[in-house]
Formats: structure tokens, C-alpha cells, sequence
């Protein structure tokens, strides 16, 4: 079983995802950590080393993408969770995300890309 961190700013978003991942039925998890900005976050993949990161990339005060920034060498999934299309071919080319999932999330589409993490 895995650790995985949600990355969202908005406390709905948070648990909404979080709620997805429990009906999902995939039972990957054996904890599911939430920060509400990028720093907190680093915290968080410092002392508990998930697996698996949902991170939004349009946060309220800065981009959920400078989370890369604090990290020589990234040792976790990533997937978007955001509401723009914009960003799709850096999250691919820059970043190598493992998803991509706009809002409002599509519990078939999180199936799949949780799919591809298992």
C-alpha cells in the first residue's frame, strides 16, 4: 500500500478528490495526506515520503509546479489536478507528470491514471 499527498489550495477540491480516491474502490492507499500550499506540501513529502502526489497547478497565490523547485531528484508520481488545459504539454515535456485530470474530476479518468500508478 502506498502514501499519496493532495496538493489543492480550496478545502472543497481537497476533499472532493480525496472522496474520489475512497470510491475509486482501488484500495491503494494507506494514508492520503492534504496541504493546502506548495511549502506545506514540501513539509509533508519530507517527512512522510509519499508515493504519489495530486497537485494543483493554478493555485490561489502561486503555481503548484514550483513544488519541483525544492527537489534535486523527484522520488514520486505526479498527477495534475487543475482547471486549465493550458498546461498539458509542460506538465508532459517538463515535468513528466503521470496524469493529467481537469476539474471537475472524472472518477473514470482518476480510475485510469490510478490504473497506470498501480
Amino acid at each position: 500500500m502506498f502514501k499519496a499527498l493532495i496538493i489543492v489550495d480550496e478545502f472543497p477540491a481537497q476533499e472532493g478528490l480525496n472522496k474520489l480516491i475512497h470510491h475509486s474502490k482501488l484500495e491503494l492507499f494507506k494514508e492520503i495526506l492534504v496541504a493546502s500550499s506548495v511549502n506545506e506540501g514540501v513539509e509533508l513529502i519530507r517527512e512522510h515520503q509519499p508515493e504519489l502526489m495530486f497537485l494543483d497547478i493554478n493555485m490561489l497565490n502561486e503555481y503548484g509546479v514550483k513544488l519541483f523547485d525544492y527537489f534535486d531528484k523527484i522520488s514520486f508520481d505526479v498527477i495534475f489536478t487543475t482547471a486549465h488545459s493550458d498546461y498539458i504539454m509542460d506538465s508532459i515535456n517538463n515535468w513528466g507528470c503521470l496524469g493529467y485530470l481537469i476539474k471537475p474530476i472524472s472518477i473514470l479518468e482518476l480510475k485510469n491514471v490510478l490504473h497506470r500508478f498501480k
